[in-house]
């Protein structure tokens, strides 16, 4: 059995609450010449609005604007999925095989069989159709996080971080209005 080394602060260590983290991938599945991304934030950038994850989206679109083909595979999160609105029967991912996007088009073909019909299907909401979708902008402002918590991470942590290291959170963005991120 192997033994942690002791601290004396080890519990401050242990539950002084720190940032909270996002990340979001982009990888390719077979044969394809696109280097998979990632994105990773913290909540002092920014959140997980979805003006966020359509700002991460934009310009992961934008840098591979080129491609002929791109095929999306979109199992994370369910908001991320457009809602699909006045279809009988309704449906579902999990009846979907194969779902296209086509540049240009505003409608989302799918087959819920590989050999089956394709179906085509509007998923934007009624005032896109009428007015069109407007350009995303690309987040300027970073988000931040309040003074006391800054403070309270640094009095508990700031004894035992490296110097290198606690340049980063002498440094993050304040910010006096937040919205709430839960970190459940």
């Amino acid at each position: 059995m192997l033994m942690p080394p002791r601290c004396d602060t080890v519990k401050e260590i242990l539950f002084t609450p720190r940032l909270i983290a996002f990340n979001e991938s982009f990888a390719t599945a077979g044969n394809c010449n696109i280097s998979p991304v990632a994105v990773l934030w913290h909540e002092a950038i920014s959140g997980q609005k979805t003006d966020d994850i359509v700002s991460i989206f934009y310009a992961f679109l934008n840098n591979i604007r080129d491609s002929e083909d791109i095929v999306i595979w979109l199992d994370n999160c369910s908001g991320q999925i457009c809602k699909l609105t006045r279809i009988t029967p309704r449906p579902y991912l999990n009846q979907m095989v194969e779902v296209q996007f086509t540049r240009g088009l505003r409608t989302l073909t799918y087959k819920t069989s590989f050999d089956g019909a394709v179906n085509v299907i509007n998923c934007l909401k009624a005032n896109c159709q009428k007015m069109g979708i407007a350009k995303a902008v690309s987040k300027q402002q970073l988000r931040g996080i309040s003074e006391d918590r800054k403070q309270t991470i640094l009095i508990k942590l700031g004894q035992i971080l490296l110097p290198n290291r606690l340049h980063f959170w002498e440094n993050l963005p304040d910010s006096q209005s937040q919205d709430a991120i839960d970190d459940a």
